[in-house]
């Protein structure tokens, strides 16, 4: 970001290009937006886009950082909530949580990373590998005390990206409306659950 807001004004501006890019990316391709769209979207002029980013990369990278930021509080939040309750209960509730959290923000946690993945590759992959990594570390730790860090880190890592994550977004992205909702959440805590077990 160019020139980072500090006056409530700016921030609101910032704000207004920010909620702009992600309304256009839900009538447009990501390939037909351009900076002068975002402008009149967000109903200041391209030098105010300019003097707060570089380009529409950067409106969209930003736009993701604050989306993916705000979702792992959430998370976080979440999973401090449920630290003292069995990873059985919690599993199911917290896939579910983190199903919500994408289907509210599709636009830009799966539609902008499906139609620009070069854009926002270093990002993503920064966001999904912190998302509520610490936190998931303190809460998988209160589970199952004997887990060794590495094998800790590991599980935090596959159970989030690999199994919990992706699952979500190829469950959105297919439509999957031959597995109901409630059968895909338990399945999805299962399978993270049975992961989590065989680490111990």
């Amino acid at each position: 970001m160019r020139s980072p807001p500090i006056q409530k004004r700016s921030i609101e501006t910032v704000h207004r290009i920010l909620s702009a890019s992600a309304n256009l990316l839900r009538e447009h391709p990501f390939s037909d937006v351009s900076t002068t769209m975002i402008a009149e979207a967000a109903f200041v002029s391209p030098g105010t886009v300019y003097k707060y980013f570089a380009d529409k990369e950067a409106i969209y990278l930003r736009a993701y950082e604050t989306t993916a930021s705000r979702c792992a509080n959430e998370m976080r939040q979440a999973l401090i909530s449920r630290v003292d309750s069995p990873i059985e209960t919690s599993l199911p509730q917290l896939v579910e949580l983190m199903l919500s959290l994408h289907e509210e923000n599709r636009t830009i946690l799966i539609d902008l990373v499906e139609q620009a993945p070069d854009v926002i590759h270093s990002v993503r992959s920064l966001a999904v590998d912190n998302l509520v990594k610490e936190t998931s570390h303190i809460y998988l730790q209160s589970q199952n005390k004997k887990l060794d860090e590495i094998a800790l880190r590991t599980c935090i890592y596959f159970l989030i990206r690999n199994v919990i994550v992706e699952s979500v977004r190829r469950y959105i992205l297919e439509n999957r409306t031959d597995i109901e909702r409630r059968i895909f959440v338990d399945e999805t805590a299962k399978i993270a659950y049975l992961y989590f077990r065989c680490h111990e």
